[in-house]
Parts: C-alpha cells; sequence; structure tokens
C-alpha cells in the first residue's frame, strides 16, 4: 500500500513529567472519533502549556540580554574598552565589544533556542489542531455516507 517511508519526527522533551512522542500522536491513523477526541485534546492542552512556558522564557530572555549588555556597557566604559582597544574608544567599538562579551554571546543563544521552540510549538499546535479537524471530518463523512446508505434501503 505505501511505498515511502515517513520520517522520524522524535520526541518533544522540555523537561516537564511528560514527554511527547511525535510519531505517536502525528503518524496515527485513527479510525474513529473516539480515540482522536481523548487524546488530541489532551496533547494540544499541553502543547499549549509548553508554550506558555516558552513564551514566558522568551520574556525572561529578553530581559535578560538587556541586563548582560548593560553590565558589559558599564566594565568597557570602566575602563575594560582601554585593556583591547589602545588609545581613544569610540561608541561604536564599544557596541562591537558588547557583542564579543562571553556572557552576551552566551544569553544570545539561550534566546535563540527559546525563540525556536516557540515557533516549533505554534506549528505544533497548527499541526494538531489540524489533524483533529481532519479526524472530525472524516468521522462526519463516514456518518454521512452510513446514513445514506441506510436511507436507500
Amino acid at each position: 500500500m505505501k511505498d515511502h517511508t515517513l520520517p522520524e519526527l522524535g520526541t518533544i522533551d522540555l523537561g516537564s513529567e511528560f514527554s511527547l512522542n511525535l510519531d505517536t500522536f502525528l503518524k496515527h491513523p485513527y479510525e474513529e472519533i473516539g480515540e482522536a477526541a481523548v487524546e488530541l485534546p489532551a496533547i494540544i492542552e499541553w502543547t499549549n502549556q509548553q508554550l506558555q512556558w516558552i513564551i514566558e522564557q522568551k520574556g525572561v530572555k529578553k530581559q535578560e540580554v538587556k541586563t548582560v549588555r548593560a553590565r558589559a556597557f558599564v566594565q568597557l566604559k570602566n575602563g575594560g574598552a582601554q585593556e583591547q582597544i589602545p588609545g581613544k574608544v569610540s561608541e561604536q567599538a564599544i557596541e562591537q565589544l558588547i557583542e564579543l562579551d562571553p556572557e552576551v554571546i552566551r544569553v544570545n543563544e539561550e534566546l535563540s533556542k527559546v525563540l525556536g521552540w516557540s515557533s516549533r510549538l505554534s506549528n505544533l499546535l497548527y499541526v494538531l489542531q489540524a489533524k483533529l479537524d481532519l479526524v472530525r471530518s472524516t468521522e462526519s463523512t463516514r456518518r454521512k455516507l452510513i446514513t445514506g446508505n441506510e436511507d436507500e434501503q
């Protein structure tokens, strides 16, 4: 029947008590609405909770970026820049040195990961909802066909 193999989707584990095996839910055929009506809304809500946490972390990381940039600026203005660049140091040079600060780099990398997870979880919510809608539509069509066949008899 199938002449292709679907890719392994993996597991989402964000450190909570539950990890989501994407293959289990996204590749499951859900022949009947009952199973999908129980599982998919629960998975959608779990994903929504994880997205909420990630969005909160995004705000925290954005503030942390501002904080470490400010600390680096103060350190550079208080003589740290002269240790790295001899002579008069321009504001542009200080901005470049801030970008090279290891703490600024680390926190920006963490923010990038949070932004990536935010996007991934948002997309996963869309995919899970589409799967639930498709199962509902299929069930509705199946019922119409069965009802239609009974009416013809």
